[in-house]
């Protein structure tokens, strides 16, 4: 016969695995790292869950601690051996949840641990694409510290999303790491069509002054300006219209002479 106290055990270890609203359950150790809470994490881990058992939506404890925000529980997770390339099943792996959540310090963490940054989830979304998309710049900050390991496309459709978007911070961080504003994304579309389109006229202005070439057309045969016109907006004509005005070319002036040297005719 069990005894009272192994009975209590055993219903408070199975009470213990919650479930959340998901209807995805949950086992101690993942339900610490879904609360960042580090002394549970490893008190599990030690005593013997599986720091990389999936749920039935395919979450590990290192995804759920990663879309929380909790950088301590990543870290914690990362020493005791977990797949920092695990994906749930909708492809998502804890870099891109961390980065769709905004929470930079854990993105920070992930990518100096190895985290693959051109990964993707099954709709084709990444860590930067979505941090854009969602505006978190310390987030997209440093995930273009890794550029050098993004595809190119997807860099460029990042681009495309800021000035869509009208993220302007995150564009101007995304200058300061020299990605170019005239690069080209679906349909041939420029950041600056982009940000003339859904008429952020502060993001035309960046982009114009930054150098961005109001000359293109994209599949549909628009220019930025014929995209302007369309939709009346003068203030941004205008910029474009003299934006296409060519710059004079300035000749610089011949050297002078050395001294003592003589000139000839």
């Amino acid at each position: 016969m069990r005894s009272p106290r192994n009975c209590c055990v055993s219903l408070l270890l199975t009470l213990l695995t919650l479930s959340g609203c998901s209807g995805d359950s949950y086992s101690l150790l993942m339900q610490a790292a879904r609360f960042g809470d580090v002394p549970g994490v490893r008190k599990y881990a030690v005593e013997g869950f599986d720091v990389n058992e999936k749920t039935k939506q395919g979450k590990t404890a290192l995804i759920l601690a990663s879309a929380a925000g909790h950088a301590k529980a990543v870290e914690a997770l990362l020493d005791l051996g977990a797949d920092i390339q695990a994906q749930d099943n909708n492809g998502a792996t804890a870099l891109i949840l961390a980065a769709t959540e905004g929470h930079a310090d854990a993105v920070k963490i992930l990518l100096n641990r190895g985290a693959n940054v051109a990964a993707k989830d099954h709709d084709g979304g990444t860590a930067l694409l979505n941090a854009v998309f969602f505006g978190y710049r310390d987030a997209a900050a440093e995930l273009l510290k890794f550029q050098r390991s993004i595809e190119p496309i997807d860099l460029n459709e990042a681009v495309l999303i800021a000035a869509g978007m009208g993220h302007i911070d995150i564009v101007k961080d995304m200058l300061k790491n020299q990605v170019s504003v005239n690069v080209v994304g679906r349909n041939n579309r420029t950041p600056l069509m982009a940000a003339v389109k859904f008429g952020h006229i502060d993001m035309v202005r960046l982009l114009v002054d930054n150098g961005s070439d109001p000359i293109p057309q994209d599949s549909d045969g628009s220019t930025a300006l014929t995209v302007a016109q369309e939709l009346g907006n003068q203030e941004i004509i205008g910029m474009i219209e003299k934006a296409l005005v060519p710059k004079p070319v300035v000749t610089p002036p011949p050297a002078a002479p050395e001294h003592g040297e003589i000139k000839r005719n």
